[in-house]
């Protein structure tokens, strides 16, 4: 081996490799701090985001501040029209945009604001997949929501990924839908108590 023994090279190649890890570790370290500071994930051109998912969600089953556990999120949780009917009438309508492939997700949908609905789901949860399709704009899923009402669907799926410490997990969502009558209904009931 010249003037280096074996010893001397694997020492020199651990010594490298450590440094490497060391580096990458406090870049990753400060990636997350500063993600957690901001409260945001990072802004991508075009609208799309990508970051680092909130410890809260990696650490799934962790005991909260005050020492309790949080309620997991059921795999698959089940929505009734009644409740649709009204997010109708208090006008809480989901408003998504693209979120990019990350190390913990794929690409899907990020919708803001998903944990006001009172469904376990939280706002790094990613919306993958509606009705089996890969979904990655909003547009996307008005159409399935479109096509199921139009062919008289009485439910619509989706499906939700949530990164944990354990990797993604998958939690289906099942919306059954209200008739176009009810929602129609509803609108006008609306309209009629707005000044």
């Amino acid at each position: 081996m010249g003037v280096w023994g074996a010893r001397e090279v694997q020492a020199a190649l651990i010594q490298e490799v450590s440094a490497r890890a060391s580096a990458t570790l406090l870049f990753l370290d400060r990636w997350l701090a500063e993600a957690q500071a901001s409260g945001e994930e990072q802004e991508l051109p075009g609208g799309a985001e990508t970051g680092a998912p909130p410890l809260e969600v990696l650490s799934e089953s962790a005991p909260s501040a005050s020492g309790t556990r949080r309620a997991r999120t059921p795999d698959v949780i089940s929505v009734p029209s009644a409740r649709v009917l009204d997010w109708v009438r208090a006008k809480k309508i989901p408003k998504g945009r693209m979120a990019l492939a990350s190390p913990w997700l794929p690409a899907g949908i990020s919708i803001g604001g998903i944990s006001r609905f009172g469904l376990g789901l939280v706002e790094s949860d990613r919306l993958v997949r509606v009705e089996g399709a890969p979904v990655t704009d909003a547009s996307q899923v008005i159409s399935a929501v479109l096509s199921a009402l139009g062919r008289g669907a009485s439910q619509i799926s989706g499906e939700f990924v949530r990164a944990t410490e354990r990797g993604p997990r998958t939690i289906r969502l099942i919306v059954q839908l209200p008739s176009s009558r009810e929602v129609e209904a509803v609108l006008v009931e609306a309209e009629k108590a707005s000044p």
